[in-house]
């Protein structure tokens, strides 16, 4: 009979129960249902935080996973705005004030500067 020890193979550690990933999709509709709660008004940070029952670092995730989700499926976006905070669904006038004032990304390419030889 072999002694292993429990690096090599056997783990002292619970089973994962849950995929990567899923707590982030749980969180996701956690704030999905917190944000149409609170329509039209938007939730700062700090309210959706509070609002939802999850810490900080999990409403980020869950943020992010909502981005996904509502990518995925076609819905409305979801806005930020510095006033209303988050908002899940807004209204047509809200969603063009936010495409107006958030500024189109370009990708600049610089060229390369020359170096100068050093004077000698």
């Amino acid at each position: 009979m072999t002694n292993s020890p429990a690096c090599c193979g056997a783990s002292s550690h619970a089973p994962r129960l849950t995929a990567p990933g899923e707590a982030a999709q749980r969180h996701a509709d956690t704030l999905r249902f917190v944000l149409f709660e609170a329509r039209p008004a938007g939730l700062l940070f700090p309210q959706l935080t509070h609002a939802s029952g999850l810490s900080p670092s999990q409403v980020r995730s869950g943020l992010a996973a909502l981005r996904d989700i509502i990518a995925e499926n076609g819905w409305p976006p979801l806005i930020w705005t510095r006033a209303d905070g988050y908002q899940l669904g807004a209204e047509r006038a809200a969603l063009e004030a936010y495409e107006r004032a958030v500024p189109p990304v370009h990708h600049r390419h610089r060229r390369p500067t020359r170096r100068r030889p050093l004077a000698r």
